[in-house]
């Protein structure tokens, strides 16, 4: 970016007050204080038509064109722009989150003490370094508490405060370690993170999960660090949950909400919402359906403006309120997400289109449930199994129609389908016995009684509330075939 192009996108991204301040420190002391400075006049040609060109600009400030001295004005200004950007009054405006603000603040105090040291302006110097620190502390910013002890240290040596010096030389090691693992403990999170998203089974990283929970613990304890306990509750959580221990994850989750509130200073409006967030979908787990209605709908306020995050915790909701047989509000949730297609990732957008097939279904509208479902591309990071729940769906979309002849051909592309992806990922081995009941119906020309009581193991297994079958709340299997199956000896009886 060239430098006027710069200058345009910072004075563009200027707030009101930061303008007016601007324009006021560019044309303090001018001689005739009735005339705008040549700096003050290119940021005021700037900002009412950001369009204008240098060459336009040049010969509106100089009366031709003077591309030397204008690029030395654009140079200045930009340096201006940044000093008027620190005053104290834009700082602690609404620009910045608090946390930021305080960062900020920090750091610009850290460099005025610096500077009072140098120039031997030391009476003040210790006191206001043990503020510093203090505030550091609680925002865990390590390269500044680094530096406030940088400066003690200094200030000690010229007091031959031999004691002093011995503490100091002891904390800025104990700091070292702390922001050692404080940037591992993030590495680690967030590498682990990506291996879960990308993985089609717990089974794949449960062992190494279970080592990286302890070493946090470890770390979390040996710094006590928020935000590396904030790493390992987050972890232990989905530790908990990848095994079903719910109720347990209910307690971490308490554990979490313990931490926020003892360290305001860590916590931002996202980290709130995350937490938030993950008690709603806990509770989905746990079947309390209104209390992760509760949760949720707080998350959504912390999460203003991530797009993202509002999304998901729209699909927390979306199946809360599914569960609750709240259909309407489900069509509510799906127009509110369809704005925001275009923010998220497509795969994000193609679980709510299937979510929409499955509200079709649930209306009888079968012919609309299969139009969205064939228009849907297959997953390419499928870990839940929504291709093949997709294409399960669609099968009983026909049935619904009594379309059987399509039945017979899509039943059987769908086993060989099963097969193909068997040998290549981790397959759910709920949908092998779900394909072997639609083959055995098939065969006994659609009598489900005779099908139900010929492949009543199978229903057994599926029916379980525990093992490799169950059926799985948190998952695209929103129509549980077991209960539509027995739903159609009903009606058929």
């Amino acid at each position: 970016m060239n430098p006027l192009s710069s200058l345009k996108s910072m004075l563009l991204k200027l707030k009101r007050e930061e303008i007016k301040s601007l324009v006021l420190f560019l044309n303090f002391q001018l001689p005739n204080p009735k005339e705008d400075s040549k700096s003050s006049q290119l940021v005021k040609m700037i900002l009412d038509d950001p369009n204008y060109s240098s060459l336009d600009l040049q010969r509106a400030i100089y009366g031709h064109a003077n591309k030397v001295a204008f690029y030395k004005l654009v140079s200045r200004l930009k340096q201006k722009v940044l000093e008027v950007m620190l005053f104290d009054q834009h700082l602690e405006g609404e620009a910045y989150s608090p946390r930021n603000r305080m960062i900020y603040t920090l750091r610009k105090k850290l460099l005025e003490v610096d500077i009072l040291f140098n120039r031997g302006i030391v009476d003040e110097v210790e006191s206001r370094l043990n503020d510093l620190k203090k505030d550091a502390r609680k925002y865990e910013l390590y390269d500044v508490l680094f530096q406030c002890n940088v400066v003690l240290r200094r200030y000690f040596i010229t007091r031959k405060r031999t004691k002093s010096l011995e503490n100091i030389s002891n904390e800025i090691a104990f700091y070292k370690k702390t922001e050692f693992l404080f940037d591992q403990a993030g590495s680690e999170f967030n590498r682990m993170m990506n291996k879960i998203n990308f993985s089609f089974t717990s089974e794949e990283y449960s062992e190494e999960l279970t080592v990286l929970v302890d070493n946090l613990s470890q770390w979390f304890q040996e710094t006590d660090s928020p935000t590396i306990g904030y790493y390992y509750l987050l972890l232990k959580l989905e530790l908990l949950q990848s095994t079903s221990n719910y109720d347990q994850a209910e307690i971490v989750l308490d554990q979490l909400h313990r931490l926020l509130t003892l360290h305001p200073g860590f916590t931002t409006s996202a980290r709130q919402g995350t937490y938030l967030l993950n008690r709603a979908n806990n509770y989905i787990y746990l079947n309390n359906f209104e209390e992760s209605v509760h949760y949720v709908n707080q998350a959504i306020l912390e999460f203003n403006g991530y797009a993202l995050n509002i999304v998901l915790s729209e699909e927390v909701l979306f199946y809360a309120k599914y569960y609750l047989n709240d259909y309407k509000e489900c069509r509510d949730i799906l127009e509110r997400v369809k704005k925001r297609f275009r923010s998220i990732d497509e795969t994000v957008v193609n679980r709510f289109r299937y979510y929409q097939a499955t509200l079709n279904f649930q209306d009888g509208n079968y012919e609309k449930a299969l139009g969205e479902l064939s228009s849907l591309p297959e997953l390419a990071r499928d870990k839940e199994g929504w291709n093949v729940a997709r294409k399960v769906l669609q099968v009983l979309c026909l049935i619904e129609k009594e379309d059987f002849d399509s039945v017979d051909l899509s039943v059987f592309s769908l086993q060989k389908y099963l097969k193909r992806i068997q040998r290549q990922k981790h397959l759910n081995p709920r949908y092998l016995v779900i394909i072997r009941i639609l083959v055995k119906l098939i065969n006994e020309g659609y009598d489900y009684k005779t099908t139900y009581e010929k492949r009543k193991r199978y229903f057994q297994l599926l029916s379980s509330k525990t093992g490799d079958y169950k059926w799985k709340i948190k998952s695209p299997e929103l129509i549980v075939f077991n209960k539509w199956f027995e739903s159609k000896l009903v009606s058929k009886s």
